[in-house]
């Protein structure tokens, strides 16, 4: 049934993120399911995640870079050829 299958393909089960991430267990991906870290969609004791709630979920989890970091002050190239 091809709508039964596009359903299916909608949605990721931990297992299959924690292959994504490399992970040795699915643990950390339950771990952030149970906590709402990670939306999920329980369907009676299995959990599955929207890819476009797993991707927003990897963007959120992105370093930016620090404050301080961005506060130094500024080089230009002219400055480093020059010097």
């Amino acid at each position: 049934m091809k709508a039964l299958d596009d359903i299916q393909d909608a949605f990721l089960t931990p297992q299959e993120i924690a292959h994504v991430l490399r992970y040795k267990t699915p643990r950390p991906v339950y771990n952030a399911i149970n906590c709402g870290d990670l939306p999920a969609y329980e369907f009676g004791r299995e959990k599955r995640v929207r890819p476009d709630d797993f991707r927003a979920w990897v963007e959120s989890k992105r370093k930016r870079p620090s404050l301080s970091a961005t506060s130094a002050p500024a080089v230009s190239l002219r400055d480093l050829i020059d010097a």
